[in-house]
């Protein structure tokens, strides 16, 4: 085996015929060859075909790669907690679901801003049911009273003898309180060994992808947590954007970051960005290395006065990518290029808003956005919607849009947003884009971050599919959204779906539903059963359906204003 020298766990497989594992702490090289810092220190970024190689391979196809198991499954957040203020970590023990693995144990750290470990708690994962983990026990654990100021890190672990095939879980970071809710999924992980780092390597990029605000009541923030080797002589290279095309340069040095140290950027401090950023959201790419760690980024913009917050990750700069993966092949008669069904809140109070970022490989291309109902029935079309040709930020507000189709009085519709090429036949394969939902006179909105899907014959051949969300129940208004869509020009394919509710003593709610072509179903908190079956506590829901082309997104509505939200697993 070669192992990372960092690395604190890794589990030995002794003898196949023994079926027997040995678990502990390693602080030793068994053999081979050091990688150099220079190697260590590359950002990753794997090919979009190396992403979908890994998730629509056939099982005979994976059988022939003979993959090396993968025995350890994490997940790295940061934590920036004030008084008032709650963090916890939310997953479901859909192991047992999907490949019924029950030989799983779960490990905590709590660490310092840093990187001290300070708390620590393990427990096995057995059941299909929702698991929480409340970051105030592990404060109080460490000494720390819960109503406290803190910033440090918390890393979560999954290790098995079985396979767990994926080597970041599913796990959601959820900050609230009385007045907001938000939430991010996996970000930053480190990663398990050589083969692990050098799959998800294989570019160089900054990362970027996400909205910042500045004014009188908000700042944006950017969370670091270091790998387990120290960074020295480090450098953090800032271009940040407004609406407008204008962009600005700034370079800042890091401190000697420490094994897992946790540093927080606040650029509103070191730049004047509230006359820059003229009252609307902007973006920002970073370039910086962090050894040994996948280095997607938790940014966010909080509220100073409530300390309210909305997070997400970020994404891979692909503006400088030229390589024939970087781009996808034509699509074929009847197929539009690339597509992506997303909610839209219709109701006059509140605005939901794709951002398309200066990210992309240079092949320009235009956007259309068709609406539906939630019976599938076409409300209407916006042609050439926005071009995406220079290298800044757009913002195309489907909300407004969709009022100016007709007079259509629904709350909730779905809107399909279609890609294609403007010059040319080449589309950039990595079409992100940013998804926010927020309310016109007050709060913080969610900032999805989301991808238009290309055009890819191979998923047309998968019989059915599993999704999962998490339902937040106990915020004021919660809803999920189960939506039915594809790339295709004229899409026919219904989907039965199967949806089971779960809580946190494995209780389970079993519904079923029908979705048309191009249909979505909301189910809302204020559902009576709902309401009767999680109480006050969050929760989860899967989707099983017999169609590929189902897909979720959740939300929180507080009474603040502030909307949480991300799509689903």
């Amino acid at each position: 085996y070669r192992l990372n020298p960092s690395y604190s766990q890794c589990i030995f497989f002794l003898s196949p015929e023994l079926e027997l594992a040995c678990i502990g702490s390693v602080f030793f090289w068994l053999g081979g060859t050091i990688r150099p810092e220079s190697e260590i220190f590359e950002e990753p970024m794997r090919s979009y075909q190396s992403h979908l190689s890994t998730l629509l391979a056939s099982e005979a196809s994976k059988a022939k790669q003979a993959k090396a198991p993968v025995l350890r499954s994490s997940a790295l957040f940061p934590l920036i907690l004030a008084p008032k203020v709650s963090a916890r970590l939310l997953f479901l023990g859909y192991w047992q679901l999907k490949r019924e693995i029950d030989d799983l144990r779960m490990s905590v750290t709590l660490r310092s801003q840093l990187g001290e470990s300070i708390a620590k708690r393990t427990e096995a994962i057995c059941e299909a049911k929702a698991y929480e983990v409340e970051i105030g026990d592990l404060l109080h654990d460490a000494g720390y009273t819960r109503d406290t100021e803190f910033l440090g890190s918390i890393e979560i672990e999954f290790t098995s003898s079985v396979d767990l095939v994926f080597p970041f879980p599913a796990v959601m970071l959820n900050y609230y309180n009385a007045s907001f809710s938000t939430f991010v999924h996996t970000a930053q992980r480190v990663y398990n060994d050589e083969a692990d780092y050098h799959s998800n390597a294989q570019v160089q990029v900054p990362e970027s992808g996400f909205n910042i605000y500045h004014d009188e009541d908000t700042e944006a923030f950017v969370s670091l947590v270091n790998g387990p080797q120290v960074a020295t002589e480090q450098y953090i290279y800032m271009r940040i954007y407004n609406l407008d095309g204008e962009y600005i340069d700034h370079t800042r040095e890091l401190p000697r970051l420490p094994p897992y140290q946790h540093f927080v950027l606040w650029p509103g401090r070191e730049l004047e960005l509230g006359d820059f950023l003229k009252g609307s959201p902007g973006t920002m790419k970073l370039s910086f290395r962090l050894p040994w760690v996948y280095p997607r980024l938790v940014p966010g913009n909080r509220d100073r006065r409530s300390g309210a917050m909305s997070i997400t990750h970020s994404y891979y700069d692909c503006s400088h990518a030229h390589g024939e993966s970087d781009f996808w092949s034509p699509s074929k008669d009847g197929w539009h290029d690339a597509a992506l069904m997303v909610p839209v809140y219709a109701d006059e109070g509140m605005f939901t808003r794709a951002y398309f970022y200066p990210i992309y490989a240079d092949a320009p291309f235009e956007l259309d956005v068709e609406f539906y109902s939630d019976s599938g029935k076409h409300l209407g079309t916006c042609e050439h919607a926005i071009s995406v040709a220079e290298s800044h930020m757009h913002r195309l507000n489907l909300s407004d849009l969709y009022r100016k189709i007709g007079n259509n009085t629904a709350q909730f519709v779905s809107a399909r947003i279609l890609a294609h090429p403007s010059q040319g036949d080449r589309l950039p394969t990595r079409l992100k884009m940013g998804l926010d939902v927020g309310h016109n006179s007050s709060g913080l909105p969610c900032n999805i971050c989301t991808n238009l899907q290309p055009y890819n014959p191979d998923l047309e051949n998968k019989p059915r599919c599993f999704r999962w969300a998490p339902f937040f129940a106990d915020a004021k208004a919660a809803q999920l959204w189960v939506i039915n869509s594809s790339p295709a020009v004229n899409y026919t394919r219904s989907a039965n779906i199967t949806l089971t509710f779960y809580r946190k003593d494995a209780q389970t709610l079993v519904r079923t539903a029908t979705l048309a072509p191009y249909g979505h179903l909301v189910i809302s908190s204020d559902d009576k059963e709902l309401r009767e079956f999680f109480g006050a506590s969050a929760g989860w829901c899967t989707v099983t359906a017999d169609n590929p082309h189902v897909s979720t997104y959740t939300y929180s509505h507080c009474s603040g204003g502030n909307v949480g939200g991300d799509h689903g697993f």
